[in-house]
């Protein structure tokens, strides 16, 4: 296993708590194609909750296997916007990723439109 690479949704979630925002890591060996090794990994972060059951409840972390080179990491928001990361471990590569939740767009809509008119009175 030479590299971790990922990728993200398109899309921001919004930090209500449920909503979920997925990542898909990648194990690669040395010539850049999919390491199907299993695979020992710590995933942690700093942000929301990962939405994975763990391995070794006795170390920090999310202990997983990755089988066949791919692993889904859904990462539930928490209920504050704010940005973070997500932190993947194999013991001799480490990839940090960012995160961001942002906030109930709908609402802070709405108190925009309901100050402008008190405004304008």
């Amino acid at each position: 296993m030479q590299a971790i690479d990922y990728r993200t949704q398109a899309q921001l979630a919004e930090a209500d708590g449920v909503s979920e925002y997925q990542v898909i890591i990648s194990l690669k060996d040395r010539d850049n194609r999919p390491y199907i090794s299993s695979t020992q990994i710590t995933i942690d972060t700093n942000i929301g909750r990962i939405n994975l059951k763990d391995s070794n409840n006795d170390q920090a972390g999310i202990q997983m296997t990755v089988n066949g080179g791919e692993l889904l990491v859904p990462v539930i928001a928490p209920t504050v916007p704010s940005k973070g990361e997500l932190v993947i471990n194999t013991g001799n590569s480490k990839q940090v990723i960012p995160l961001q939740f942002t906030a109930k767009l709908r609402l802070l809509i709405a108190i925009g439109i309901v100050e402008g008119a008190r405004l304008r009175q």
